[in-house]
C-alpha cells in the first residue's frame, strides 16, 4: 500500500461539533443477490440518534470492491456522514441524525478478484474543507474508494473517480471537518485492471434548501462495481450540501431485486443559491 501526498484546499467555517455516540444495534450483512461476478450486500443499523457507524461485509473468500451508504430521513436532521472501505471484505458506512431515530444502511460490492488498496492519510483541520486523493497505481483503474476518520462531525461530502486528461487516476473524495477538534483524514481507491466503463448521470438542479437525487446507469449486460457523486458549482459552495444517500441501483425495468443497474445519489443543498449533483458509476463490462 501506497502513501500518497495529499492534494488539498481549507474553507474556514464556524459549526457546533457533534457529539460521538450510538444507539441500537448494528445490524446483520444480508445478500441482495448475485450479478455478473459480484455479489450486492446490505447490513442496517436502525436506532440512529446521533453519529454511528455500520459496516457491511462480504461473504467467504470474496474482497471489498466497491459500496456506499444510506440513512433515512430530512437532512440537515440527518446526513450520511462517511463511506469508506475496510480491506480486505467490508464497507462502512456512518451517519448522524439530530432529530427522530434514523436508519443507516451500508452497501458492499463484493468481488472473486483481488484488488489494490491505496491509502493517503492528511490532516484535516477544526472547521476546515479538504480535498484529499489517493491514487492508482500504474495499469490499475479506480473501480471504487471513499474516506473517512476517526471520530464524529467529519462529513464526505463529494465522492468520485478521478480521471484523465484533467487528473491522475484515482479517487478523490471531499470532507468537511464541522468540528473545533483537528483530525486525520484517510482517502481510499479501490484500483484494479478490471475492464470497466465510466458513466456519469446527467446534473440535477438542487434548489436552496432543497433535496435531490441523481442516478447514473449502467449499459445492457454490464453491473456496476461502485460509484460515486458530486455538487457542480466548480465545488467552491459544497461543503453546503449534506448526503443522504450513494448506493448501488435497481432498475424498474428488470424488477429482479439485485442493485446491478447503477448508482444512486441524494443529497440536501443548504446553500441559498442552487447546486447541480451528478452520479457517478464504475460498470463492469461483459467478459470478452
Amino acid at each position: 500500500m501506497r502513501t500518497l501526498a495529499a492534494l488539498s484546499a481549507a474553507v474556514v467555517v464556524a459549526i457546533a461539533p457533534a457529539a460521538p455516540a450510538v444507539a441500537g444495534i448494528s445490524g446483520q450483512t444480508e445478500s441482495l443477490g448475485k450479478s455478473k461476478g459480484l455479489e450486492y450486500m446490505r447490513a442496517s443499523f436502525p436506532n440512529v440518534v446521533t453519529q454511528t457507524p455500520q459496516p457491511a461485509n462480504c461473504d467467504g473468500d470474496a474482497q471489498i470492491v466497491g459500496g456506499g451508504g444510506s440513512i433515512s430521513g430530512p437532512a440537515p436532521q440527518s446526513t450520511l456522514n462517511e463511506t469508506y472501505p475496510v480491506p480486505p471484505s467490508a464497507w462502512q458506512a456512518e451517519g448522524n441524525s439530530t432529530g427522530a431515530a434514523r436508519t443507516l444502511k451500508a452497501y458492499a460490492v463484493c468481488g472473486g478478484f483481488v484488488p489494490e488498496y491505496e491509502s493517503n492519510q492528511s490532516s484535516l483541520g477544526e472547521n476546515t474543507v479538504l480535498i484529499a486523493s489517493a491514487l492508482c497505481a500504474v495499469d490499475t483503474n479506480p473501480i471504487g474508494g471513499g474516506g473517512g476518520a476517526t471520530g464524529a462531525g467529519i462529513r464526505t461530502i463529494a465522492s468520485f473517480p478521478r480521471l484523465p486528461p484533467n487528473s491522475p487516476l484515482g479517487w478523490h473524495p471531499f470532507a468537511h471537518n464541522t468540528t473545533i477538534d483537528d483530525t486525520l483524514w484517510d482517502s481510499w481507491a479501490i484500483c484494479s485492471e478490471l475492464d470497466v466503463k465510466y458513466r456519469e448521470s446527467a446534473r440535477v438542479r438542487i434548489g436552496p434548501g432543497e433535496t435531490g437525487k441523481a442516478i447514473a446507469k449502467c449499459k445492457a449486460k454490464e453491473a456496476v462495481v461502485s460509484g460515486g457523486w458530486a455538487g457542480k458549482r466548480e465545488n467552491v459552495i459544497g461543503y453546503t450540501m449534506r448526503a443522504l444517500t450513494t448506493r448501488p441501483w435497481d432498475s424498474k425495468q428488470d424488477a429482479n431485486k439485485v442493485p446491478d443497474d447503477g448508482w444512486l445519489a441524494k443529497a440536501q443543498n443548504l446553500h441559498t443559491q442552487g447546486i447541480d449533483i451528478v452520479a457517478n458509476a464504475i460498470c463492469k463490462r461483459p467478459a470478452g
